[in-house]
């Protein structure tokens, strides 16, 4: 899966993969999808907030949205390589 997606940190840019799995153990530790999110949590030893929770499912809706896009695609051209 490739992102259209780049975070700069003091380490370097974190590959987008690693943001998407980043983004998915956030929300993951934020609690229930079903409940608003209203407090912080700690994640290995960092603070969550709403304002990174929030940021983290904008991430993971744009992989999704990557993802249908590439699938979407890869089943056009397998229909068009089976018509030539």
């Amino acid at each position: 899966m490739c992102l259209s997606l780049a975070v700069e940190t003091p380490r370097g840019f974190l590959a987008a993969e690693e943001i998407a799995r980043s983004s998915e153990r956030i929300a993951t530790a934020s609690g229930s999808r079903t409940r608003p999110v209203t407090a912080s949590v700690n994640l290995d030893g960092k603070m969550v907030d709403v304002p990174v929770y929030k940021r983290a499912q904008v991430i993971m809706a744009r992989a999704r949205a990557v993802a249908d896009t590439e699938r979407r695609k890869t089943e056009a051209l397998r229909r068009n390589a089976r018509r030539d």
